[in-house]
């Protein structure tokens, strides 16, 4: 699928979340226009910010990011995967009401399907910025997620801190974060800061997985369309919703060879370059290369007559 890739793509790969959740919070903190999201699972408590000498960082709290930003006139467009709840209680709900609690007038949630099918789930993990910086891979913004490469299993309770309303600090892993869906499954998330279990007796879970990020060219309009395709099937699908429909920054700059947002599909909005060394926040260490955008995608999951398997 895809308008034929992209060349002179800014993209930068990770391996496990520390330095992705860290730069997920300074490139939101860019943003200027709005920020899309979606998730297999999505939790509002996390601490995008942390280290081992002082735990996790209340200040970049995914909640409170989200409040200060659209408090700033940010808008931001949720996509929550309503789940099989026979099978596993996300409880998107709690999370839909939390987030438009936090800003009404520029928090948009839409939760898909409303009859759940029981053999499939929306498992996209994405985050967008302005159309231009994206984020894609296999991390949720969620419950124990976050990790380094050492994949520390024991040593928050070591600590010893006392908890107040927001965790315990010093915490590297608050409450449910420190997960182990072996021991114990996702249950209660409406109750973020009570532990699933004992850490002395309990390991958490590390969690080893990939991701990259993507900045400009076709390869960011193409991930911005398919997040826009499904925002506007799923609102013909969940009627009465108070939230807009979508349209590609693209169709808007079509031919504007000054613009190097995303949006670029067939409208050529990235500036092709040779591969370089860039130097940008978030993106010291990496050059521009050209790739391609495959998804798995279906009629029940974006409209489309054909399913994609790419």
């Amino acid at each position: 699928w895809g308008y034929g890739g992209g060349i002179g793509i800014e993209l930068k790969p990770y391996v496990d979340g520390e330095f992705y959740f860290s730069d997920v919070y300074n490139a939101m903190n860019q943003a200027t226009r709005e920020i899309f999201i979606t998730d297999w699972f999505m939790s509002t408590e996390i601490c995008l910010l942390r280290n081992f000498k002082t735990g996790a960082d209340n200040e970049s709290r995914l909640s409170l990011l989200i409040q200060k930003l659209a408090r700033k006139g940010i808008k931001f467009y949720i996509l929550l995967w309503n789940e099989t709840k026979i099978a596993v209680n996300l409880n998107s709900s709690y999370t839909a009401n939390y987030l438009l609690n936090l800003h009404s007038e520029n928090i948009f949630i839409i939760r898909h399907p409303l009859l759940t099918p029981v053999a499939w789930s929306h498992h996209q993990k994405l985050i967008i910025i302005d159309q231009n910086i994206v984020f894609l891979g296999g991390l949720d913004l969620a419950f124990g997620r976050w990790d380094t490469q050492s994949h520390e299993i024991y040593g928050d309770f070591l600590n010893g801190n006392k908890l107040n309303e927001i965790g315990r600090e010093g915490e590297v892993w608050q409450g449910k974060d420190y997960y182990n869906p072996v021991v114990c499954g996702l249950r209660d998330v409406g109750e973020p800061h009570v532990d699933y279990f004992d850490r002395k007796e309990v390991p958490r879970m590390a969690w080893h997985d990939v991701a990259v990020q993507m900045r400009g060219g076709g390869g960011s309009g193409d991930v911005s369309f398919n997040f826009i395709q499904r925002w506007n099937h799923h609102l013909g699908v969940v009627k009465d919703l108070a939230v807009p429909m979508l349209v590609p920054w693209s169709c808007f700059y079509y031919g504007n060879s000054n613009w190097n947002g995303g949006g670029g599909g067939r409208s050529g909005g990235g500036k092709v370059e040779e591969e370089k060394e860039v130097e940008k926040e978030g993106m010291e260490r990496e050059k521009t290369v050209e790739c391609q955008v495959v998804r798995s995608i279906s009629n029940w999951s974006a409209g489309v007559d054909q399913t994609e398997s790419s």
